[in-house]
């Protein structure tokens, strides 16, 4: 691997991790329902089904069924898409900018009770957001991550760093850092849509935060290519 593309591989999923934490709690707080930790929606679902509230059971449970259909659809795209040598990275970031604009023409209520036909549709697309970056992103340096939830990171963070110490091989260590770097990341993107959501004083400015992932998607375009054109080479 060449330093440049090694570079640009890790500038790609540190953004993606700024973006996954970004739009997961801007997800949490307006609309009540994770968009990639399907883990929460599912302990949700369970939960309020044991408290009989079988609105918000089902609400949760929906879009854990479109997480699991956006995942499907993706990877059908993705043959389709091989077939016709068209890059699958740069189609699913114009998938994902795609899903991000029409929420920047809804307006932003923030979830109190039960949810409204608005907070069905923002969760939806939010959701299907999140499977495409799920899908689509998930190796660094040869090594598998996620951008979108952290939990197998701080797995493979763990194991990394034990290995690391108990082998004295530096590679663990380099591979540490670059999980390290997506946590700090995605923690980085849940802290600045948090900021905005509590200081900003109304909805059609809180959407307008929405700018920030889509231009990050937009910025990473040529990163993404740039690696394309290298793996072609290699």
């Amino acid at each position: 691997m060449t330093k440049n593309k090694s570079v640009l591989e890790l500038i790609i999923a540190i953004l993606l991790s700024f973006i996954g934490g970004f739009i997961e709690l801007y997800s949490i707080q307006l609309s009540g329902v994770f968009s990639g930790m399907q883990t929460g929606n599912l302990i949700y679902t369970m939960t309020d089904l044991i408290d009989g509230d079988l609105v918000s059971a089902g609400y949760h449970a929906l879009m854990i069924l479109i997480f699991f259909i956006g995942i499907l659809l993706a990877e059908f795209l993705k043959l389709v898409l091989l077939k016709k040598k068209i890059r699958v990275e740069l189609f699913s970031i114009t998938i994902q900018i795609i899903l991000l604009l029409p929420l920047l023409f809804i307006k932003v209520q923030k979830i109190e009770s039960s949810p409204l036909p608005i907070h069905y549709i923002c969760s939806a697309l939010l959701t299907l957001f999140s499977a495409f970056q799920y899908f689509t992103f998930r190796e660094l340096h040869g090594h598998t991550y996620a951008t979108t939830m952290m939990t197998n990171l701080l797995s493979n963070l763990a194991k990394n760093f034990a290995d690391f110490i108990k082998f004295k091989d530096k590679s663990y260590g380099k591979t540490c850092l670059d999980y390290l770097s997506i946590l700090i990341f995605f923690c980085s993107g849940a802290i600045t849509v948090y900021a905005f959501i509590v200081n900003l004083n109304n909805s059609e400015q809180i959407k307008l935060t929405l700018l920030i992932p889509i231009f990050i998607l937009l910025a990473i375009i040529y990163p993404v290519y740039r690696v394309n054109k290298a793996e072609t080479k290699e």
